[in-house]
């Protein structure tokens, strides 16, 4: 009830105030206050109005309190090697984060697997087996370990049909590799002499290089699928045969991180992707 006080408070002067005032008075074409000497009044049209302006002031203060204090976005840290991360995560993550818009994704492919000391990684997807009493641990699937190749090296006097044909070519390999070719061979009891090789440090050089037609990539179906869908990938037909079916790949969680939200939402989606995959 005073132009002075209020020109205080909104950093005006008490004249701005009674103009503002008398501009609302002509808009609503009755008066809104009393003035007397020294103090206001309203009228009963002011009163009326006032209950209204109150209700509306307080709705929109209701909601910019909702607004500020609504729950932010929380972030999940996802360690994991570059090429699935590329091949097979990167590819699928608008469906996850379509699903849980208030998951922000950080993925980490650069620090070393397995330290979640001081990292605040929430989980890991291993390339190769983990162990430890504070880890719970999931296969992801089993994969087929395959030679892989261009189609050009099933082609000339130098056709790739048999295990003996492999010395004829370069032998590509991913440093990380979980089955090398010496074990692949092993296993097959191949005698394959005067081998070259052609080592990658990831498995999407590796399979780019075969693609390319370098040589032959031992490599698993799973990160290959795009490249086997089109044919640039194939398998010599009598090698086929000699496929090994490995877990290669494992879901990592801290123990004390398994059963917040945000890490049983990626798990469930994660486990469900592999699934359909």
């Amino acid at each position: 009830m005073s132009f002075q006080l209020a020109a205080r408070e909104l950093n005006l002067t008490p004249s701005a105030v009674s103009h503002q005032v008398k501009s609302l008075e002509a808009h609503l074409g009755r008066p809104l206050f009393v003035r007397m000497n020294r103090s206001l009044r309203l009228t009963p049209a002011g009163r009326n109005y006032y209950t209204f302006v109150r209700d509306a002031l307080q709705k929109i203060t209701d909601g910019s309190r909702a607004l500020q204090e609504s729950p932010r976005n929380e972030t999940l840290i996802i360690r994991s090697g570059g090429s699935f991360a590329e091949r097979w995560l990167l590819p699928r993550l608008p469906v996850f984060l379509a699903e849980h818009p208030r998951i922000d994704l950080v993925i980490d492919t650069r620090s070393p697997l397995g330290d979640f000391s001081a990292s605040g990684v929430d989980l890991e997807i291993r390339y190769g087996p983990a162990t430890g009493s504070d880890l719970h641990v999931e296969p992801l699937r089993e994969e087929t370990i395959l030679p892989l190749c261009s189609p050009m090296l099933l082609r000339g006097p130098n056709s790739l049909r048999d295990i003996e044909d492999l010395s004829k070519h370069t032998l590509i390999e991913s440093k990380l590799s979980q089955v090398t070719w010496s074990m692949w061979l092993s296993a097959q009891n191949g005698s394959v002499r005067n081998l070259r090789q052609l080592l990658f440090d990831t498995t999407s050089l590796a399979l780019q290089a075969a693609v390319y037609g370098l040589g032959v990539t031992l490599e698993g179906d799973f990160l290959a699928k795009e490249e086997l869908g089109s044919g640039r990938l194939v398998t010599p037909f009598l090698l086929r045969e000699m496929a090994m079916r490995v877990p290669l790949r494992f879901l990592v969680i801290p123990r004390a991180k398994r059963n917040r939200n945000t890490v049983r939402s990626f798990r469930d989606w994660l486990m469900r992707e592999m699934q359909s995959d």
